[in-house]
């Protein structure tokens, strides 16, 4: 897991240095060190670092749980929990790439695109208008449309995936089994600086049938969305 950490970091830094420089984001999946990174989250040997178990991590009727491994500056790393048929909704990962890899339990994993400039805009004003923009009208619904890019049966030990700024920006996340996955944001959410909200979607009506796009309602958080917090399953006491 020290492995994950340096390469995270030197991916921020290069994240950082694109933004600051006003460049395309998009064109860090094409470096050597985005496929470095996610090589190195492949071959992680998940039973000699986590120790995941139903009557420890699932414990107390849990429906969705977390435990953070390590956070910085433009990093999360953590483990995220989904008890058998509960859900991760539909969300969103605004400028982020996202690093996902399951290490127990089977899940089904729905990605969706937005579908052009104005949609991935919206992404953006949306909750700044939701959140901080007092006169905004709450109620008003905001639409946008999606397409579905991949569908997965996730079981543990499967390859790493990786959420993109445009490409398979919003997932969600059915357990099939009691379900755990690695995930390593980069960078984090920040909603306190009115950068990078995390928006939900529900699906309102299919628009084309052929290639699976979606009008979809955002929203500034679901009806039910409680993350409990969970004991860790790091044999390992913490990330250097």
């Amino acid at each position: 897991m020290d492995k994950v950490l340096k390469l995270s970091q030197q991916f921020y830094r290069q994240y950082k240095q694109l933004k600051t420089n006003k460049k395309d984001i998009n064109t860090l999946n094409k470096s050597d060190l985005y496929t470095d990174l996610r090589l190195t989250i492949d071959h992680l040997d998940i039973d000699k670092i986590f120790r995941i178990k139903d009557e420890v991590q699932f414990r107390n009727n849990l429906k969705l749980g977390f435990s953070k491994l390590h956070e910085e500056e433009g990093i999360n790393i953590g483990i995220f929990y989904i008890s058998q048929f509960g859900q991760m909704p539909l969300h969103d990962h605004p400028d982020m790439f996202v690093f996902t890899r399951p290490i127990y339990g089977k899940a089904k994993k729905t990605f969706f695109t937005l579908c052009d400039e104005k949609d991935i805009r919206t992404q953006f004003e949306y909750p700044i208008n939701f959140w901080l923009n007092e006169s905004y009208d709450q109620s008003k619904e905001v639409t946008v449309k999606a397409q579905v890019s991949e569908m997965h049966l996730l079981q543990k030990g499967d390859q790493t995936q990786v959420v993109e700024p445009i490409k398979n920006n919003l997932h969600e996340i059915i357990a099939v089994e009691n379900y755990a996955f690695l995930d390593v944001l980069i960078p984090d959410y920040d909603m306190m600086n009115a950068k990078r909200f995390c928006n939900f979607y529900t699906p309102k009506k299919l628009i084309d049938s052929n290639q699976f796009i979606y009008e979809m309602k955002i929203q500034a958080f679901p009806e039910q969305y409680d993350i409990q917090e969970v004991q860790s399953p790091l044999i390992m006491q913490k990330i250097a």
